[in-house]
């Protein structure tokens, strides 16, 4: 098998990543609802064949609890093997802790993450200051990139490199 990105455990954001607000979503916000949310078109494929392709696979994101409800009807994130959110770590991206927390739980060093985030300051820069490696997914070029971070415009392009 050949790996294509140098790492053993990709990590992405939910929100704006892999999961958005989905069009009917009420006006009072219902963020905990599954029907609230919908996936980006090309995530679930591409989380699959990552994991066929020998890549574990989790979500890490400045949430609050509701997220392990959406994951649980969500199913491109129950395709995921952990799911991390800032409230049960105690900590929030940009905070290096934050990253740390996760190697630990994961067993694995800095160098061996992948990040993929649509936050340039929290995903991204949050990521490599801990050591991790990190893509910015930039899915509408909203984002200048003066630092010229290594970017990304689908989840599909992970599997092109």
């Amino acid at each position: 098998m050949t790996r294509q990105i140098d790492c053993r455990h990709l990590v992405f954001d939910a929100v704006g990543t892999i999961i958005r607000p989905s069009e009917s979503i009420s006006a009072t916000y219902d963020f905990q609802k599954s029907s609230s949310w919908q996936a980006f078109d090309d995530v679930g494929n591409t989380i699959a064949r990552l994991k066929e392709q020998g890549y574990a696979v989790s979500v890490a994101s400045n949430f609050d609890d509701r997220l392990f409800t959406i994951a649980k009807s969500c199913e491109v994130l129950k395709q995921c093997d952990q799911i991390f959110s800032s409230s049960r770590l105690g900590f929030e991206k940009p905070d290096p802790r934050f990253f740390q927390t996760i190697e630990e739980t994961l067993a694995a060093t800095g160098s061996q993450l992948l990040i993929i985030g649509d936050d340039p300051l929290n995903d991204v820069w949050g990521a490599i200051n801990a050591g991790w490696q990190a893509r910015l997914i930039d899915r509408l070029d909203r984002h200048d990139d003066p630092h010229k971070l290594t970017r990304i415009d689908s989840v599909v392009d992970l599997l092109n490199r």
